[in-house]
């Protein structure tokens, strides 16, 4: 059985009764000693009750035989062991004499305080007063109120009760106020125990008969008081309110080890700390509260408690407890320790508060917060009163908003929980519940209240709303935090009589988390000099509320990326992407494509990521593509959900199936936009391509409609009619012409196309498409964007997600993304994931009058993974002004690949590579009279001796082939520019390995690096 430990008071008493939970006081005499009478008293009322003589305890060692007429003089129950002679001499000749025993204390009290890093005084000269002791000393950073009571020993349910730490016990030292407004709080505690026992045997328990056995715990508690701890204790919290909060860590670190640093210490060393400390003055507000019991006056009364005062104190403070101990704990013992109580009580068990302990020091937590907000609240009114503040209101965000709502009636399950009781059967369900005292109670009992903020009965359900921004909704917060004080108050109360509830993990949800509350509170600042009522600072002080900062300020991961900026998306757009902020570390808003200025009202937004978790893992996408328009989309998931958005009536125009064990993923969309004949966006086309090289493209063929059902014959009573027999055995007839069908809609007339390409924000780690964010008016989507998700499902899926082997499918020809196509088949040692095509330059525009057909060029179709590149040169075409035609790539093993027309002589550069590109740097251009671009540069840097990117500037070494005539770079139009760093997955080198492109009438018209690993 663990120790039970309850900090000492002035009016405890031996054997009194004691509830362990609110640490009070009950019945005096509940347990008496165990002397002759007593035990003579308890085999009275044994015998009395009908209990046989073979059943009484048996007598205590050495103790005359029960009946025996021995005075209580003659039997003693305290074993002492005779000294010596040679013994006892030594142990009187060390002994000062009485009268100067007090001028020797004093004197050890000064040599122990002005000791300055000498070593503790050998046992054989040390004074007789001295004990063997424990002593625990202990230092550590604390957040929470809680940490600091469990630490003391103390209730948490007597701190609500009495509004502070340890009511008016050694805990009231603790500024509640200071600990929650501080940004550092340091506990220092020194336990110290002096080893003393007592000869009293508390042990023969005290039944009253006249009481109940409901009224026990009310009457004797749980525990009684069984004996005390002497020794002392310090306790000591520093606070610090830091000024600078980017040096809160620098403070952390400067503190602690000042505390746990020993006196003994390197002269450099210590000349460092010297400097911490001054930093710690310089930065900080720093409040030092001090409790101590036990060693009498531990330092000198003219030196201010500092920190190096307290390490000090905190060093010497056992030995000066040696000189003057005092009680600190009194030992508590459980009734169900004792014989004599399970011999007198047959029905009564007294309460387990046990497992209530950790519920409480949440609730201790929950109410000295409110006591926090309800002062800042008094304050902000005082303030705003005085016109020294600015007042708005809060925009909590909705999942804060979904958790401001509290039960307020009892469930059928709090009641079964406390009884035992299992569904209607009425049997019990745990030995530790149907043994107790009181089974009889209603809902009512265990509610914590059934009223609301206003007084009023609320249903089993009550929300708490966003408070306005004035003077009455200041009031109606204070009242708001009044009543849930009050409701933890009553809930001690409850947990006091009921403490098996504190099990239920539904319990706390009748109180309103003050963080919830918190949000949810007007925004006061610090009104400015010179500002005017409408005028809001951001960065003003914070007297009230909680306003997130701004979002360039700050460090976690933004959870968008936009096309255009924030402040250019109409505030429903901010908004739903501020509620799902919390989840950017996985997920990622990319777009948005179509109409974000200007949203209607009526609009219909809708963000999947507030459902979106890793259960959703895509199986199917589909669209409906109706009068050149998207209309509808479909994203059904492996969970058995589906999330749409616009209209789907009917069948789907297009439909994209992935592979059902997870090895396929969406890592690429085209979103093509544009403006109808009414002025209205509409999304024209959309593209989506697979890890697997499917692809669904709404600028295709639709699917044909679905066959009309089969004609049923005429039937009576589910058996065909003669009728029907004898004109299905006749000749056939001619078929009935069917209805004409509808002609089509005319096409939209659409002006403005925009086209928006994305690709997953990371092509290092895995990431697909998981969802959408849409806006829809009339029916119609007129906004469109793309939520990206980590491959992170649950469950996992039953085969690995295959990484696509290319950035740019969808923009590539039919013939080249035919080539990926075969190379991305899933296969033994296959090259997804050990090759990655790149991003790609092309020339612009693709193709123009009399152009030919690209013809497509892979390196994969040669290479192997070995393959390393020796060599690389380009060509020109013959009177193309330098243009691109041509590259050939040497390779250490002796094989060579050209790509486009490659001969010697228009061969215009070429170079060892040396060590592996790590760059690449592809740009594009058209020259003044040519309608079509063509492959204006290409660049590389190379790896340094280690294989990586160089990290000096000059260190850098480049490849670089520049097209066209000397000087006419910089002349070039429509210049466009590719730039990709080597990829980092897998935790591995890669290097450029080749080329893959596109050949238009003899040029390169396409041209993107291959990447290889390893």
């Amino acid at each position: 059985m663990a120790q039970l430990l309850a900090p000492y008071n002035n009016s405890m008493r031996l054997g009194q009764g004691f509830n362990s939970y609110i640490q009070q006081i009950c019945l005096d005499h509940a347990v008496l000693e165990d002397t002759e009478a007593n035990q003579a008293r308890l085999e009275r009322i044994l015998l009395a009750g009908g209990a046989s003589p073979g059943s009484l305890p048996a007598p205590r060692s050495g103790a005359a035989p029960r009946g025996s007429s021995l005075t209580p003089s003659t039997s003693s129950y305290e074993q002492i062991e005779p000294k010596d002679a040679t013994e006892a001499s030594e142990s009187a000749a060390s002994v000062p004499p009485e009268d100067d025993e007090e001028d020797y204390a004093e004197a050890e009290r000064k040599r122990i305080m002005g000791r300055k890093g000498r070593q503790t005084r050998p046992i054989e000269e040390r004074p007789p007063w001295v004990k063997a002791q424990i002593v625990t000393y202990s230092s550590r950073f604390v957040d929470k109120l809680s940490d600091v009571t469990n630490a003391m020993n103390i209730s948490g349910s007597l701190s609500i009760k009495t509004g502070t730490i340890g009511g008016t016990a050694n805990g009231s030292y603790v500024d509640s106020d200071k600990f929650k407004s501080s940004d550092i709080n340091f506990h220092l505690q020194v336990k110290v125990t002096n080893q003393l026992h007592h000869p009293q045997n508390y042990s023969i328990f005290n039944k009253i008969e006249s009481i109940n056995d409901e009224d026990f715990p009310q009457v004797y508690g749980d525990t009684f008081i069984s004996g005390w701890e002497e020794g002392g204790e310090l306790n000591a919290i520093i606070s610090m309110k830091v000024s600078d909060k980017s040096k809160l860590t620098e403070i952390k670190a400067s503190l602690e080890a000042e505390m746990t640093t020993p006196s003994g210490i390197q002269v450099g060393l210590k000349g460092a700390f010297e400097l911490d400390k001054k930093n710690i003055t310089k930065d900080t507000e720093t409040t030092i509260a001090v409790n101590w019991s036990g060693g009498g006056s531990i330092k000198d009364p003219a030196e201010e408690w500092s920190i190096a005062t307290l390490k000090s104190t905190a060093a010497s403070f056992p030995d000066l407890v040696a000189i003057t101990p005092q009680r600190t704990y009194a030992i508590l013992t459980k009734y169900t320790a004792l014989e004599s109580f399970h011999l007198q009580t047959k029905t009564c068990r007294p309460l387990d508060y046990e497992n209530a302990g950790i519920y409480t020091g949440a609730l201790l937590d929950h109410y000295m917060d409110y006591k926090v907000l309800w002062k800042q609240i008094s304050q902000a009114t005082y303030e705003l009163e005085a016109g020294r503040a600015s007042i708005e209101m809060a925009q909590p965000s909705e999942d804060m908003c979904d958790l401001a709502v509290i039960r307020v009636q009892a469930s059928d399950t709090d009641v079964k929980l406390l009884t035992g009781q299992a569904g209607n059967n009425g049997q019990s369900t745990s030995d530790s519940v149907h043994n107790q005292t009181d089974v009889t109670v209603t809902k009512q009992d265990l509610a914590v209240t059934r009223q609301t903020p206003s007084g009023n009965l609320a249903e089993d359900k009550y929300t708490y709303h966003v408070f306005q921004p004035s003077f009455a909704g200041l009031i109606k917060a204070r009242k708001v935090c009044r009543f849930e004080m009050s409701k933890i108050v009553k809930e001690v109360d409850i947990i006091a009589k009921h403490p098996q509830l504190a099990s239920d993990p539904g319990r706390d949800a009748f109180f309103l988390n003050p963080l919830v509350f918190k949000q949810m509170l007007p925004i006061l600042r610090v009104r400015t000099e010179h500002a005017t009522e409408s005028e809001r600072d951001p960065y003003a002080p914070l007297i009230l509320g909680y306003s997130p900062p701004p979002e360039h300020d700050r460090p976690s991961v933004s959870v968008h990326q936009l096309e255009a900026t924030l402040d250019e998306h109409h505030t429903s757009i901010k908004q739903t992407l501020q509620e799902v902020g919390r989840k950017a570390h996985d997920y990622r808003i990319q777009g948005i494509a179509g109409e974000i200025a200007s949203v209607h009202s009526r609009a219909t937004l809708l963000n999947d990521l507030k459902r979106l978790d890793p259960t959703f893992r895509p199986t199917q996408l589909a669209v409906w593509f109706v009068v050149d328009t998207v209309k509808g989309i479909q994203i059904h998931h492996a969970n058995g959900e589906s999330i749409r958005h616009g209209t789907c009536e009917g069948s789907a125009s297009h439909v994209l199936d992935l592979e059902p064990d997870g090895s396929e993923i969406i890592h690429e969309v085209i979103i093509k936009t544009a403006v109808d004949e009414s002025g209205a966006a509409v999304i024209a086309q959309l593209s989506v391509a697979t890890s697997l090289c499917k692809v669904l493209d709404t600028a295709q063929e639709p699917l044909p409609p679905p066959p009309p059902p089969p004609k049923r014959e005429k039937t009576e009573g589910g058996k065909p009619t003669e009728k029907g027999s004898a004109e299905s055995e006749a000749a056939p007839k001619a078929a009935e012409p069917e209805p004409a069908s509808p002609p089509p809609p005319e096409p939209r007339k659409l002006i403005g196309f925009r086209t928006h390409t994305f690709s997953r924000p990371s092509h290092d780690t895995q990431w697909s498409l998981r969802g959408l964010v849409s806006i829809t008016f009339h029916g119609t989507l007129t906004t469109l964007g793309l939520v990206w998700g980590k491959d992170a499902f649950v469950p996992v899926p039953s085969a690995r997600v295959l990484p696509p082997l290319s950035k740019d499918f969808l923009a590539l020809s039919p013939a080249m993304q035919k080539n990926i196509r075969d190379w991305s088949l899933p296969r033994p040692n296959g090259f997804p994931g050990r090759f990655l095509l790149g991003h790609s330059a092309s020339t612009s525009p693709a193709g123009g009058a009399g152009a030919g057909e690209p013809q497509a060029f892979n390196a994969l179709d040669k290479i192997d993974f070995s393959w390393r590149i020796k060599s690389v040169g380009f060509a020109a075409a013959a009177g193309a002004g330098g243009k691109l035609a041509g590259i050939k790539v040497v390779y250490f093993s002796g094989k060579e690949l050209v790509h486009g027309t490659y001969r010697a002589e228009t061969e215009v550069w070429s170079c060892a590579v040396k060590s592996d590109l790590l760059v690449a740097k592809i740009t594009t251009g058209t020259a003044d009279g040519d309608a079509v671009g063509h492959i204006s540069s290409v660049e590389f840097v190379r790896a340094d001796e280690r294989g990586l990117l160089p990290t000096w500037p000059l260190d850098i070494s480049t490849l670089r082939y520049v097209g066209g005539e000397p000087g006419t770079a910089g002349l070039l139009k429509d210049r466009t520019e590719v730039v990709e760093l080597a990829p980092t997955a897998a935790g591995v080198n890669w290097s450029v390995r080749g080329f893959y492109g596109e050949v238009t009438d003899g040029l390169i018209s396409r041209l993107g690096v291959v990447w290889g690993r390893g």
